[in-house]
């Protein structure tokens, strides 16, 4: 059956997210974690997150300077909380959470 791992670093770093047959994981070279439904978050591990094997859970990568790590929440969370309603992107030049506005079909 074929199944999701995560390839790790000597730092328990992701450098590659691989699909493989269960029966072949043993024969590849390195470290690889299998990716379960309990280490899913909104897209799941990724290469440049971390795995620590004493929680069993993988920490994303810090993509904005400006966001804090949440360790109840076991994820990184902006200053300013995003709006619940609209889609929206965060600005970290300016530190604030700008609307995205679909154009009128025509």
């Amino acid at each position: 059956m074929i199944k999701k791992y995560a390839k790790l670093d000597e730092n328990n770093i992701v450098e590659n997210v691989i699909l493989c047959e269960e029966s072949q994981i043993s024969t590849l070279n390195g470290i690889f974690i299998l990716i379960e439904e309990k280490h899913l978050s909104e897209c799941g591990p990724a290469v440049g997150d971390t795995y620590f094997s004493e929680k069993d859970k993988f920490k994303e990568r810090q993509w904005w300077d400006s966001w804090t790590w949440d360790e109840d929440l076991w994820k990184y969370v902006p200053p300013i909380a995003k709006p619940t309603s609209g889609k929206w992107l965060w600005d970290n030049e300016n530190e604030q959470w700008f609307e995205i506005i679909s154009a009128p079909a025509e």
